[in-house]
């Protein structure tokens, strides 16, 4: 981190730089690289309950997806229950 920028503005120049490598370079493996780096610094930048944390794990996994290295996408039936309950079927 750059000792004259907040963490926040370190971890917004480290997320746009992998948006910038993602999109206009083709360089997954490096845009991965900045994305790592912003969301290490996200817990002095960013407070817990922050939406910012939802971008850079979603930008994170966008490189992930490119590089072929994301996990499968599953949902647990315990969550899918939880996320849509089942209706009560009607007689």
């Amino acid at each position: 981190m750059n000792r004259a920028h907040t963490a926040m503005e370190s971890l917004s120049a480290h997320d746009e730089l992998g948006l910038a490598l993602l999109r206009f370079e083709s360089d997954a493996r490096q845009a991965l690289t900045e994305f790592n780096l912003a969301i290490e610094l996200a817990p002095q930048g960013v407070n817990p309950s922050d939406g910012e944390w939802a971008a850079l794990y979603w930008h994170r996994a966008s490189a992930e997806q490119k590089l072929g290295t994301a996990p499968p996408l599953t949902v647990t039936s315990q969550l899918r229950n939880k996320l849509l309950p089942v209706q009560p079927s009607r007689p």
